[in-house]
């Protein structure tokens, strides 16, 4: 994961979980169980972040995920 210089947005690669597996964007984006995760995690945090980008935002999200706290007057959830 990498944090913004003034903390306001952060972007997450994948996630390890208790049992010691690893869900990448990369790897696990719309593919099975792992998939079906991430998608509800993208769509979860639209509802907590200003911008939420992901896989199917552009080219530069293929592999990550963007959280960013900045408001608009709506968020924005690609």
């Amino acid at each position: 994961w990498q944090r913004y210089g003034r903390g306001k947005a952060l972007d997450v690669s994948g996630f390890v979980l208790k049992d010691g597996e690893v869900i990448t964007v990369a790897r696990n984006w719309g593919r099975g169980k792992q998939g079906e995760i991430l998608a509800a995690m993208h769509y979860l945090a639209c509802n907590s972040f200003g911008t939420v980008l992901g896989p199917g935002a552009n080219r530069f999200h293929h592999d990550h995920f963007h959280f960013d706290t900045a408001r608009k007057t709506s968020s924005y959830c690609r």
